[in-house]
């Protein structure tokens, strides 16, 4: 009877100990961050560390109320959160209970009014892995999409990438300081950082460079975990050219390289004239100079926007 009681104990420490592992999460963050924007959808993914605050996956803008679809995952790590639609009047929707059947896949038709509202995660002390696309829209009849609540001149009533501007405004080639263009306004927000170091950070517009060019260096006095935001657009300025390829590199000192981000045409099912991506991720720099490199940009009539900023 002793032998079985001591066994009993065992198993219920053993448990208790597999309860106590759960991670307490006090403030909400995005341990990871990716979106891709088209002219008709727009996809993010990454991990939420949930605390008591709601987590916005993404804002957006229709320019007038209509019917919008939302599919994907929500991959429960640990706890419950709820999928949630805020409307530009603070009327909130749920979208998707993770308490319901613990249904991983999201597919859901929603309504949402004219104006600036958001898609968000709701509950707390819950961590989840998601892929979301948004999908029902136009170019024309989205005012503004994005991962940061707009400014007020961001938003008005056309598309960020739709409006272009002119070629005489353009510059021809590369230039390290940012061009005073109205393209330069098509660089959306990213998540900022509030209580974090910035060690490095470019804004630019380019619309042509026949070479990679290193657009960014960060020296490390030694290795440590930095948080990386990136976001990069191309968009073809003449009708009926499909984009080149693109890509953004971190190369490190030790010879590593992570593609940030990257648009290879031969994965598109269409044939596009514009491509968005934006990446956020803790990454380790190692001891030394890492380089940010971006890829050729082939032809004058090609228009690219590229903002990196590094956090420690």
């Amino acid at each position: 009877m002793r032998r079985w009681l001591g066994m009993l104990c065992c198993l219920l420490l053993v448990f208790s100990g597999c309860s106590s592992a759960q991670e307490t999460v006090e403030e909400t963050q995005f341990r990871q961050y990716y979106a891709v924007e088209e002219s008709d959808f727009y996809q993010v993914k990454g991990t939420i560390y949930q605390g008591k605050e709601d987590g916005v996956i993404f804002y957006f803008q229709p320019t007038t109320g209509g019917r919008f679809h939302l599919s994907g995952s929500m991959v429960q790590q640990q706890g419950d959160l709820q999928l949630a639609y805020l409307s530009p009047g603070g009327v909130e929707t749920v979208l998707h209970d993770s308490r319901n059947g613990k249904s991983d896949t999201v597919e859901v038709d929603f309504t949402a009014e004219a104006g600036i509202g958001s898609v968000r995660f709701v509950g707390e002390n819950a961590i989840f892995d998601f892929d979301l696309t948004l999908t029902g829209f136009s170019e024309d009849s989205m005012a503004y999409l994005g991962g940061k609540l707009p400014a007020l001149h961001e938003t008005k009533g056309s598309k960020p990438l739709t409006e272009k501007a002119e070629k005489s405004q353009q510059s021809s080639s590369f230039s390290s300081l940012p061009q005073e263009t109205e393209g330069k306004e098509q660089i959306g927000p990213l998540p900022q950082e509030d209580q974090a170091q910035l060690l490095a950070e470019m804004e630019e517009l380019l619309t042509f460079c026949s070479e990679e060019r290193t657009v960014l260096t960060v020296e490390m006095e030694a290795a440590a975990e930095v948080t990386m935001q990136a976001e990069l657009y191309a968009q073809e300025q003449a009708p009926k050219v499909p984009l080149s390829a693109l890509f953004l590199e971190a190369r490190m000192p030790d010879g590593a390289v992570l593609t940030v981000l990257e648009y290879d045409p031969a994965s598109q099912k269409e044939t596009n004239q514009q491509w968005r991506g934006r990446y956020e991720n803790t990454i380790t720099l190692p001891k030394g100079v890492t380089s940010f490199v971006l890829s050729p940009v082939g032809g004058e009539e090609m228009q690219v926007g590229l903002s990196i900023e590094v956090y420690e």
